[in-house]
């Protein structure tokens, strides 16, 4: 059975020949099984990124693949990969500074300590998270603690569920709305 097969007979609530499988493993080791260094998959574009997961699938086969996206190309246009006597640096095109790049992809300071920055490309001191502007930042006011901890969407845009025929969430029919199999899925009401 091949693997689109295994998992849209899985989706409708059939019988596949084995239970889909998808491999779930951090970039790092995506990257490495892929024949690449883990911060090459950090620094990437969404392309190559992808090029990155289809090496890594085409080494370990599984039924589904996850893709995650890559950077926004504003934060692209922040920064260039400087290779230098077999060392990998991270040119800050913003401020003109020059990070060391360790295995994993981190960023470390003149003397090999880890550091983030700022989204105008400075280093920034005490905890950091990723705004939703794709920058990392200080968690320094009451609207970053807001971002940081903003409330999870309202039910109506959960999916526990897909069907050809649209998302659908859990009820006790038994029975897809949508397609009538045995799906135990409800589609969402209005707001």
């Amino acid at each position: 059975m091949l693997p689109r097969e295994r998992v849209r007979i899985a989706l409708e609530g059939g019988q596949p020949d084995r239970v889909p499988f998808l491999l779930e493993c951090d970039y790092d080791y995506m990257a490495r099984a892929a024949g690449r260094e883990p911060w090459e998959y950090i620094y990437a574009d969404s392309l190559e990124q992808a090029r990155i997961h289809e090496d890594f699938y085409r080494r370990h086969p599984s039924d589904l693949w996850k893709c995650w996206g890559g950077p926004s190309r504003s934060w692209l246009k922040c920064w260039q990969i400087v290779r230098e006597q077999g060392a990998v640096f991270y040119l800050d095109t913003r401020t003109g500074r020059r990070f060391e790049i360790d295995r994993r992809g981190g960023l470390l300071d003149p003397h090999g300590r880890p550091i983030t920055l700022n989204r105008d490309g400075e280093p920034v001191d005490g905890t950091a998270w990723l705004a939703s502007d794709g920058c990392p930042r200080a968690v320094e006011t009451e609207e970053d603690i807001a971002e940081l901890l903003s409330p999870a969407p309202p039910p109506d845009y959960w999916v526990n569920g897909l069907c050809s025929t649209g998302p659908w969430r859990p009820s006790s029919s038994g029975k897809c709305p949508g397609c009538g199999r045995g799906l135990h899925w409800e589609r969402p009401g209005p707001g």
